[in-house]
């Protein structure tokens, strides 16, 4: 029994993977959320035929990929921009004498 609970598991989690790689490549960023908020709302009502409380996860994974890259851009652009201004050298004292 927890043999095949196990390998349900793991399939479960190799097909959110490749969906999610499949979002990533072929579905532009907003829509991405987009999709993401709707697979939410329709997943409230998973008690319908269809639809399932399955959706929840799905879309809350749609939407933390583009949370993750517009965390990365907001980054790397803080990163950037602290390089580019002299006024914000490190603020480490020389070595030498005290």
């Amino acid at each position: 029994m927890n043999d095949l609970y196990s390998e349900q598991w793991r399939l479960m989690r190799a097909r959110i993977r490749h969906f999610l790689a499949f979002a990533r490549k072929r579905i532009p960023a907003g829509v991405r959320s987009l999709v993401g908020l709707v697979l939410v709302a329709l997943g409230v009502v998973g008690f319908l035929p269809i639809v399932g409380f399955w959706m929840i996860p799905l879309g809350l994974a749609l939407i933390w990929v583009d949370v993750l890259q517009v965390l990365a851009m907001l980054g790397r652009s803080k990163t950037l921009s602290d390089q580019d201004d002299p006024t914000k050298q490190s603020q480490i004292p020389p070595k030498g004498k005290d």
